[in-house]
């Protein structure tokens, strides 16, 4: 596991051991930041279930200004802190140690244009409903701008989370065992 491209490239990123966290493979997260195109370069990104800081990481070193990652694991905090210090990123990362669940948007340092959600494989069939809550308190905080992006990573025989009204799908792709949905919070969704 390693940073693809940008100020940080070729950095290996550390990982906790065991099954706790699955990281993205590096072809599924090069995949997915091409979708993603320019429009990483965001103010401010916020990586919820960060383990190891992977996503967040990468829109740091292709220009994201700022990053907040959320993960409550001991071992990928550890890891994700040690990753930040690695890529010398901690001027511009905010490392909350927490329940992604249960993040008070409101504690956010900057407003968000990019939002990555990749919950742990098991998490997504056991808990739906809160997962389902947590996508509608993030499309109703203000400190996640109007046209903001999210990224949505959940296992491919998954039962999909119902998703609030206030985002829109704009791109599905497959990556092996996963599917990577891109969602756009729509300007009108906070009014």
């Amino acid at each position: 596991m390693r940073i693809i491209t940008g100020t940080a490239r070729g950095r290996k990123l550390r990982a906790p051991a065991g099954l706790a966290t699955r990281p993205i493979l590096d072809r599924q997260k090069q995949m997915l930041f091409d979708v993603l195109g320019a429009r990483v370069e965001v103010d401010g990104a916020l990586d919820l279930f960060a383990g190891s800081g992977g996503l967040g990481l990468e829109a740091l070193s292709r220009g994201a200004g700022r990053a907040t990652f959320v993960e409550q694991d001991r071992a990928a905090l550890d890891a994700l802190r040690a990753n930040v210090a690695a890529c010398r990123f901690d001027d511009r990362a905010h490392v909350v140690a927490g329940d992604a669940l249960r993040f008070e948007f409101a504690r956010l340092r900057h407003d968000v244009g990019l939002v990555f959600v990749d919950p742990p494989f098991p998490f997504v069939e056991r808990r739906r409903a809160e997962l389902t809550r947590l996508l509608a308190r993030l499309v109703a905080a203000s400190q996640v701008t109007a046209g903001a992006l999210v990224v949505w990573r959940i296992p491919s025989k998954a039962e999909n989370v119902t998703i609030p009204a206030g985002l829109v799908e704009i791109d599905r792709r497959n990556a092996g065992r996963s599917v990577i949905v891109l969602y756009e919070k729509r300007r009108d969704a906070e009014e």
